[in-house]
């Protein structure tokens, strides 16, 4: 039954928030030793989107059926097609550390591109903000996942890719290994910083880490209330030390609401209504026995980045007067002083908004 209510802080509390940028180098020494499925990490949904346009090219996942907006108005299929507003850099620096990429292979160029329904950019430049990210903060950890790969027609396509993969993150890449053994403190100490998920039979002969390592859940739904009970059916599941649960907490909007709203895009018509009630449901379901994962959404820079900041501080005890903090790994509890910790950044005006339900 969908009961969620959006949550917002009236906050008076002066502590300044956790710095999101640094948010893994900044992690108490305990949770450094934990394996990495037992963090909570915030993911952005076709993350290197935000270029996408009127002026974009269509790409191969778009459907034929969905093509004809582009008939009407590319700037309708623009509308829809973008997950995200903010350029790679600036999610990272609001605590992002997981992406999903769905690239296509151009055969002509033989370069790739990034791309959902339409061509965003070129994977190569889009790579460039995660460089300059990982530059200024070596103890940082990014979760690369290739979920989509279009045009590819031969292993020699996907070779070219894990060939441009290896030279441009060098030393950086993290060898597939148990989950157990994938900690931030392990990973600092041999100084690897991404981690790249690549879906595909191929990654058999890669230094990658499999797609089962990270299964995903996606309720593939327009309609929010399917969407939250199935991602409780499957919270209630991120229990294994092998695999890193990836849960999506997105909507797909329907062709019904497209041709309705035409003027209107992804961000105005789903993402601003439900993240109060994303961030509501997390903070319901938090327990001891609760193993968040990796949690995905669209748009994550809205209300000042409150979904990844939310995610970042599912790791700690909500309640600042609470020193208890549960060692996920173990099922152990320490005494930590850890005063920083709250579940959202407190609004700038002090009285409670009041929100309809979706």
């Amino acid at each position: 039954m969908f009961k969620y209510e959006p949550i917002y802080l009236d906050d008076h509390d002066e502590r300044p928030p956790p710095d999101l940028k640094t948010w893994i180098t900044d992690l108490p020494a305990y949770l450094r030793k934990v394996s990495i499925n037992k963090l909570a990490i915030p993911g952005s949904h076709n993350g290197l989107t935000y270029r996408i346009n009127a002026k974009s090219q269509i790409a191969l996942d778009c459907e034929f059926s969905v093509k004809r907006f582009s008939f009407v108005s590319k700037s309708t299929l623009a509308n829809w097609s973008s997950c995200q507003r903010v350029s790679i850099l600036k999610q990272l620096e609001s605590g992002v550390r997981y992406f999903d990429l769905r690239v296509e292979f151009d055969s002509d160029t033989t370069g790739f591109w990034c791309v959902h329904l339409m061509k965003a950019e070129e994977l190569q430049n889009s790579l460039q903000d995660i460089d300059i990210f990982l530059n200024r903060h070596p103890n940082e950890i990014v979760i690369l996942d290739f979920q989509h790969f279009l045009n590819f027609t031969s292993r020699q396509d996907h070779k070219r890719l894990i060939h441009f993969l290896y030279e441009f993150f060098g030393k950086r890449l993290c060898p597939a290994r148990p989950m157990s053994d994938l900690t931030v403190e392990s990973m600092n100490l041999l100084k690897h910083q991404i981690i790249i998920v690549y879906r595909h039979d191929i990654c058999s002969e890669t230094k990658f880490f499999n797609g089962w390592r990270f299964p995903v859940a996606y309720p593939i739904s327009s309609d929010p209330r399917l969407m939250l009970d199935s991602m409780g059916t499957h919270l209630a599941q991120s229990t294994s030390k092998n695999w890193c649960l990836v849960i999506k907490t997105v909507l797909k909007p329907s062709r019904w609401m497209v041709l309705r709203c035409p003027f209107a895009n992804l961000r105005s018509k789903h993402a601003k209504s439900l993240l109060p009630h994303v961030l509501a449901f997390l903070v319901s379901q938090k327990n001891d026995n609760y193993f968040p994962n990796v949690i995905v959404a669209d748009f994550v820079e809205l209300d000042n980045a409150a979904f990844p900041r939310a995610i970042v501080n599912l790791n700690y005890d909500p309640d600042p007067n609470n020193d208890q903090i549960s060692l996920k790994s173990t099922g152990q509890k320490e005494r930590k002083s850890f005063r920083n910790s709250r579940l959202f950044h407190p609004h700038s005006h002090s009285h409670t908004h009041q929100h309809n339900k979706l």
